[in-house]
């Protein structure tokens, strides 16, 4: 007869789905914040400095006011990958990717297909927690916009 295997049950504590505190805790964490600031102990950038500070589009080297479709598709893309809840810096490598692999149309995107959004151009990014299921709504979004608007979006912006 073999020897049972002792178990030893262990109580670990877990934080609750969502961050890694506990609720009350983040809410504590929330409030303190909130607090300061209406104290005058965390100060928000004045006007002058926030014009100063480059949009998003610009350090994407993106022309938005030209109007030209490519611009506001790789916009829209980077609208996609930085509305994930994911670190700024991994949606912006994500989106450099994209560009590196030539990726700047709903079209070459589809062409691209599911298996090469997941690996390469996701893993270079470092997008690999949501890789798949972005990859599949990515590919969902860009048939929309070919299938409804023939892959445009001044024609998407024209139709709202």
């Amino acid at each position: 007869m073999l020897p049972r295997k002792r178990v030893v049950k262990v109580a670990a504590h877990r934080a609750p789905s969502g961050g890694s505190q506990p609720r009350a805790n983040r809410t504590r964490a929330k409030r303190s914040a909130a607090a300061a600031r209406a104290e005058g102990a965390l100060s928000l950038p004045d006007a002058e400095s926030l014009a100063q500070s480059p949009l998003y589009s610009e350090e994407l080297g993106l022309d938005l006011a030209s109007g030209r479709e490519r611009d506001l598709f790789l916009w829209f893309l980077a609208s996609l990958l930085f509305g994930q809840r994911i670190s700024e810096t991994i949606a912006r490598n994500t989106y450099h990717a994209f560009v590196r692999h030539g990726l700047t149309s709903p079209r070459k995107i589809l062409d691209a297909g599911w298996d090469y959004l997941v690996y390469p151009v996701m893993r270079e990014g470092g997008y690999v927690r949501y890789d798949e299921s972005k990859s599949r709504k990515l590919l969902r979004d860009c048939q929309t916009l070919i299938d409804r608007y023939e892959g445009s979006l001044q024609r998407l912006h024209e139709a709202a």
